[in-house]
């Protein structure tokens, strides 16, 4: 090999290493600023995930309590010996208490149910505390291990069975059945699940209408009745359903795909889900404030979405989408009202004050809806004053009280 060639080799081996060696310096110092990056931003992630979950909490504390508190008011419980028995009680009767059994049994029929089975249905629950279904919030669900369906068609032949002995005139019958539904239905009311909720509130309102026809139920019922607050139980489940979605941007999902994303993925999303707890935040503190007559839970809806960029889907897709459960629990709410001023005015009759005559217009537990007295041939009416509400107006709540004073007749539970 000559000299220029050996030259041109040289120079071109020695450009190679030059680029190489700078190559390799630049690839260096680019991963370096990368792990610098991605290690700042995490940390920075991470500060900022505490500075907003320490501001969610102060505001959420401001409305009803602080989502930290919630695995606190909720710990784990396992199922009981009482709900067990509960199970095989129902078992037979046809119903299914049991969690995920499927497929669903066909709904019994009340007048086919064997009294004696159903009288010791009323014994189990009557005999202690209600029956308590496992709930461990940590799957981050807070509906109890039991069927919410099951529960429906049990308190279906409860309240049809209470609903005959007052037709029979058995009221004492009557007061130890409801008494029996109001303990199993306990067990739904302690659930921060909004679908348990829901599902607690129809039984109440069924629960209610019924105590409106027992002549004596009890005094223990007025003061169940005016501690129970069904709104407020309500917006307990809107918080949970905050805290739920928090639960489940913690989970690791993330790391199923890649376990370098859980690093960054995770803090991420409970970024984003922090937009979530603002509109839940919203909801808690408006729906308490909106007119239930005039209230549309499509426009709710709209309104809720809207605080929440489109490009937020983790928080998007953690939103109700249906609203409707506030009316129906406003509804039980009055129905519950209901049933207490019914009490009243027959304790007063029990007690000779027969003569006393009520305000023709008294305000109701719900800002802005009055509750109508009209005296009625050997009492007085009390109906809801439905004017501008079409929902209510198409199933108006109201009930007839009889003041003439009779003497008790086995009436207490």
């Amino acid at each position: 090999m000559g000299y220029r060639r050996r030259l041109v080799t040289w120079s071109i081996t020695g450009a190679v290493r030059h680029f190489a060696l700078y190559g390799a310096l630049l690839a260096a110092a680019l991963l370096l600023v990368a792990v610098v990056t991605v290690a700042g931003g995490s940390i920075a992630t991470r500060l900022a995930l505490a500075a907003a979950d320490r501001d969610a909490d102060r505001e959420w504390a401001a409305a009803l309590a602080p989502l930290s508190t919630v695995p606190e008011r909720y710990p784990p419980v396992e199922t009981d010996e009482r709900a067990l028995r509960l199970e095989g009680l129902a078992a037979s009767l046809g119903v299914r208490l049991e969690a995920g059994q499927a497929p669903p049994s066909p709904a019994v029929q009340p007048r086919s149910v064997d009294p004696a089975r159903l009288a010791s249905t009323v014994t189990l629950l009557l005999g202690g505390d209600p029956p308590v279904w496992a709930m461990d919030i940590a799957g981050c669900s807070g509906a109890p291990a039991t069927s919410e369906r099951g529960h429906r068609e049990l308190q279906r032949l409860l309240l049809a069975a209470a609903e005959r002995a007052i037709a029979r005139g058995e009221p004492a019958a009557a007061s130890s059945i409801l008494e029996a539904s109001w303990r199993l239905n306990e067990s739904l009311l302690r659930s921060p699940s909004v679908e348990t909720h829901l599902a607690a509130c129809t039984i109440l309102e069924q629960e209610a209408a019924l105590l409106c026809e027992l002549p004596y139920p009890g005094e223990q019922w007025r003061v169940r009745l005016a501690a129970l607050d069904v709104e407020g139980l309500s917006l307990e489940a809107y918080r949970f359903e905050a805290w739920r979605a928090r639960c489940l941007a913690d989970r690791d999902s993330f790391a199923a795909l890649h376990p370098a994303l859980r690093v960054v993925g995770r803090p991420l999303a409970r970024l984003l889900v922090h937009r979530q707890h603002e509109a839940m935040l919203f909801a808690v503190r408006e729906l308490p404030r909106r007119d239930p007559r005039s209230f549309d839970a499509d426009t709710f809806v709209a309104e809720q979405h809207a605080l929440v960029p489109r490009t937020n889907p983790i928080a998007q897709a953690s939103l109700p989408h249906d609203w409707t459960s506030w009316p129906r629990s406003v509804r039980a709410a009055l129905s519950v009202d209901l049933a207490l001023r019914v009490l009243e005015l027959r304790s007063a009759a029990a007690a000779g004050r027969e003569a006393v005559r009520p305000e023709p217009r008294q305000p109701s537990r719900i800002a802005g809806v009055d509750w109508l007295y009209e005296p009625a041939p050997g009492g007085i009416r009390i109906t809801i004053d439905s004017a501008g509400w079409p929902e209510m107006a198409a199933r108006p709540l109201g009930a007839l009280v009889k003041l003439r004073a009779t003497a008790r007749s086995g009436g207490g539970a």
